[in-house]
């Protein structure tokens, strides 16, 4: 989180602006790069149906899900919400284990 936070800082200085919450423009960002990674993994599933090499299919997807990643932390990053905690809470265990 504080890597993104930082970028954002130095690259994309609306983010300070947005502290109050999440914005059209954050919205957009996530449809956007949502739906390159669900491209991405259609393409990756056709390339290895047809027989393409797996290493290249697997490099050249890779990059939409981190996009997904980085676009998430900094929505998550701009009303200043701890994402890694939240998701350390949603994935603990509830009752007796």
């Amino acid at each position: 989180m504080r890597r993104v936070a930082e970028f954002c800082k130095v690259f994309d200085p609306e983010a300070e602006a947005e502290r109050t919450g999440p914005t059209e423009r954050r919205r957009t960002l996530l449809n956007e790069e949502a739906g390159e990674a669900g491209e991405a993994l259609a393409t990756l599933a056709e390339g290895l149906r047809t027989g393409d090499d797996p290493v290249t299919a697997y490099q050249a997807v890779s990059e939409e899900p981190a996009d997904v990643l980085y676009v998430t932390y900094g929505a998550a990053d701009v009303p200043g919400i701890d994402l890694p905690a939240v998701y350390v809470e949603a994935h603990r265990p509830i009752g007796p284990t």
